[in-house]
C-alpha cells in the first residue's frame, strides 16, 4: 500500500512539474509578445514624436524670422531680406497651432498607453514625466 501511494504520490508531482513547466513557457511566451509589442509601440512613438520635434523647430524658427521682421518694421528699418506674406503668416500660424494639437494628443495618447494593463496585469511603471518635453 505504501508502495502505491508513494507511486502515485510521484506520478502526481511529475504531472504538477510538468504542467507548471508547461504554463511557464505559456507565460515566457506571452510576456515576449507583450514586450515585442510594446518596444514597436515605443519607436513608433519616438519616430513620431521625432517627427514633430523637427516640424515644431522649423514652426519656432519661422515666428522667430516673423518676429524678427515684425520688429524691423516697426523701427523702420529696410528689411535685411524678402518680408513674408499674409498668406504665409497666416498658414505658418496655423501649422503651429496643428501641431500643439498633436503633440497634445500624442501625449494623451502616451499617458494612455502607460497606463494600460500588461496581459499579466501589471503596469509600466510610471515614466519622469511627458510633458517636460
Amino acid at each position: 500500500s505504501r508502495g502505491i501511494n508513494a507511486e502515485y504520490g510521484r506520478d502526481h508531482l511529475e504531472r504538477s512539474v510538468a504542467s507548471f513547466r508547461k504554463k511557464l513557457t505559456k507565460d515566457a511566451t506571452i510576456h515576449r509578445a507583450d514586450n515585442v509589442r510594446i518596444m514597436q509601440e515605443n519607436v513608433s512613438l519616438i519616430k513620431e514624436i521625432n517627427d514633430l520635434r523637427r516640424e515644431l523647430k522649423i514652426a519656432r524658427t519661422q515666428v522667430h524670422d516673423l518676429e524678427a521682421n515684425s520688429n524691423v518694421l516697426k523701427k523702420g528699418a529696410p528689411l535685411p531680406g524678402p518680408l513674408l506674406s499674409t498668406e504665409e503668416v497666416d498658414t505658418t500660424k496655423k501649422i503651429v497651432e496643428i501641431q500643439k494639437i498633436e503633440i497634445k494628443k500624442l501625449r494623451d495618447e502616451l499617458r494612455q498607453t502607460l497606463n494600460r494593463p500588461l496581459s499579466n496585469g501589471q503596469r509600466l511603471p510610471p515614466m519622469e514625466s511627458i510633458d517636460a518635453q
